[in-house]
């Protein structure tokens, strides 16, 4: 978990959370470490209670739509974004992958999961592994989601901007 994934966590107050899903095989010393400023150590703190109340579920469902989970366990632990939970959301037909910010060493690890292989081939819409940036662009996996849609959540384009590969795998 990086600081721009969680730092509305406080804002959740006295919010009552049925089902939260984190990577469960991280531990606290992962990513709060000395070096962890005090600024957003309480950010931290809440996340390690909030996965405390994590649910273990690859799947559920809420009523007809299907949530599925991937998260690679596999990568090292030096790079957070590679341990970013992967959701393929399916409801009646439509497929949507929302890959967090895997980059490409977790995207590997992915396309070897013969669940997530079939789940998310062909996909109407993708929200680009971290944030659309050259550090998460891996074809074989876009050969394989051939999205119609794929959103982009960068800013505006800088040098690890790649739109135009995105753009060529998209309907």
């Amino acid at each position: 978990p990086h600081k721009d994934h969680i730092e509305d966590i406080l804002s959740l107050g006295s919010v009552e959370i049925d089902r939260i899903v984190l990577p469960t095989h991280l531990k606290k010393s992962d990513y709060l470490t000395s070096e962890t400023g005090s600024n957003v150590k309480r950010i931290f703190e809440e996340y390690h209670k909030l996965s405390k109340k994590c649910i273990k579920s690859e799947t559920f469902y809420i009523e007809e739509i299907q949530f599925n989970f991937f998260c690679s366990k596999s990568v090292g632990k030096s790079h957070l974004n590679n341990h970013s939970i992967t959701t393929i959301i399916l409801y009646l037909g439509f497929k949507i992958v929302l890959f967090g910010d895997n980059e490409i060493i977790s995207q590997k690890t992915f396309l070897k999961d013969e669940k997530f292989h079939f789940l998310s081939k062909k996909c109407d819409l993708l929200l680009a592994p971290h944030h659309g940036r050259r550090s998460a662009v891996y074809v074989p996996m876009l050969k394989n989601l051939d999205p119609k849609i794929t959103l982009i959540s960068d800013g505006n384009p800088k040098n690890t901007s790649v739109r135009s590969i995105y753009g060529c795998h998209s309907k």
